[in-house]
C-alpha cells in the first residue's frame, strides 16, 4: 500500500478536515465558498480536479454515459438533500461530471458514490457551468452522484448534467491503480494518493508528448532563455527522479510558448516535466526527446490566470549523465 508523502500532502489532509467540519458535500451541512478553479485536492483514493466550461469541451470521451440529462435538484439545509443521478459503470479511471444549468441557483455540491450509496469523494460549492475529474476510479464498479444546491429555492430547481468517461489514451498516457503510464505501458510516475512525487496532481489538461514527435529545425529568435546549459541528470524510474532546470517563471501574452531541446549528452533521452507551482499541477511531461531534437508547446499562457508560476525539471530515459539542454519560453 502507498503511503501519503509529508509536506504538500499534510496541508491537503488538514483542508480536508476543514473542509468537513466547515462546509459540506451534497450528503452534509454546507456553508458558501468561493472556489478556486483547479485547486482543490482531497486526499482520497479517489481525488478531485475542478474544471472550468472550456476544459470540460476539450476533455475527449471515451464513453458518454449522460448528456444534459435532467434532474430535480433540492435546496441544502441540514447536508440530507443530496439527490442521485447520472449512475454509471466505469470503463476508464477518469469520470467527468458537469452541472450545465440549475434554474434558480448558481452554486450546486456534488459527490461520488459507489451503488451501495457509501461516500467515496466529493466537493462543495462548485458554479453552475463548471465541474470536475473525478481520478482513481475502479474500473468495473458502479458508481453514481448525489447533488443539491445552497442557494435554489425552497422548492428546488430543474438542472441538467453530462457524466462522461475520460480517454487518457488520447493524450498520450493512462492510468494504471492510479499510476501515469505511457502509450506502451512504460512506468513514467508513480502517483500516490492522486499526487506526484514532487506533491502535484495531474492537471485536467495533462498529457505526455513523445521523443518520436520531436522535430528538427529553427525557431523564434525572439525568446526568454529559462535554462542553457548542461547538468547531470538522473534515471527516470517513476517520477521521482529528476532536477530543476532554470529558476521559477511565468508564460506572458508576449511570450505564450514553450520550448524544451535536447542537444547533446550521455544519455539516450531527455524527459522534461512542466509544472504550475501556483495550481499545484503537473501539465505536461516531454518524454523521451532524443539528442538534436526540441519541441514546443504552444498556447500555454492562460490569460485567466497571468500570474501562474511554473518550473520545469528533467530526467534521463535508460540511464544517468550530463546532458546539454535548453528551455525557453517563446513569443
Amino acid at each position: 500500500m502507498k503511503t501519503k508523502r509529508m509536506g504538500r500532502i499534510s496541508a491537503a489532509v488538514l483542508s480536508f478536515s476543514l473542509l468537513l467540519s466547515g462546509s459540506a458535500f451534497a450528503e452534509e451541512q454546507s456553508t458558501p465558498n468561493t472556489p478556486v478553479i483547479s485547486e482543490k485536492k482531497l486526499p482520497l483514493n479517489v481525488y478531485f480536479s475542478e474544471i472550468t466550461p472550456s476544459q470540460f469541451e476539450t476533455i475527449h470521451a471515451l464513453t458518454t454515459f449522460w448528456n444534459k440529462a435532467g434532474v430535480y435538484m433540492s435546496k441544502n439545509t441540514n447536508g440530507n438533500q443530496g439527490v442521485v443521478c447520472g449512475e454509471f459503470t466505469a470503463d476508464s479511471t477518469d469520470a467527468v461530471f458537469l452541472l450545465h444549468t440549475l434554474n434558480g441557483g448558481t452554486t450546486y455540491n456534488v459527490s461520488l458514490k459507489y451503488d451501495n450509496g457509501t461516500l467515496v469523494s466529493g466537493h462543495s460549492t462548485l458554479q453552475v457551468g463548471s465541474g470536475g475529474v473525478f481520478t482513481n476510479l475502479t474500473i468495473g464498479t458502479k458508481y453514481k452522484f448525489a447533488v443539491s444546491s445552497n442557494d435554489v429555492s425552497s422548492t428546488g430547481g430543474n438542472a441538467t448534467f453530462t457524466v462522461k468517461s475520460v480517454n487518457t489514451l488520447d493524450k498520450g498516457y493512462q492510468l494504471v491503480n492510479g499510476d501515469v503510464y505511457d502509450k506502451h505501458g512504460n512506468l513514467l510516475i508513480d502517483m500516490e494518493n492522486g499526487f506526484t512525487p514532487d506533491g502535484y496532481t495531474l492537471s485536467p489538461d495533462f498529457s505526455v508528448v513523445y521523443g518520436d514527435y520531436t522535430t528538427e529545425g529553427t525557431v523564434s529568435l525572439r525568446a526568454i532563455d529559462i535554462f542553457n546549459g548542461t547538468i547531470s541528470v538522473p534515471q527516470n524510474t517513476d517520477g521521482t527522479q529528476s532536477v530543476k532546470l532554470g529558476s521559477d517563471f511565468s508564460f506572458t501574452s508576449s511570450e505564450p510558448d514553450f520550448y524544451v531541446e535536447y542537444a547533446s549528452g550521455t544519455v539516450a533521452g531527455v524527459n522534461f516535466g512542466l509544472n504550475n507551482m501556483t495550481t499545484g499541477q503537473a501539465v505536461k511531461w516531454f518524454s523521451n526527446v532524443q539528442a538534436d531534437k526540441f519541441n514546443t508547446f504552444t498556447g500555454a499562457y492562460n490569460s485567466s490566470r497571468p500570474g501562474d508560476k511554473f518550473n520545469v525539471k528533467a530526467s534521463g530515459q535508460g540511464g544517468s549523465g550530463n546532458v546539454s539542454v535548453t528551455v525557453k519560453i517563446l513569443q
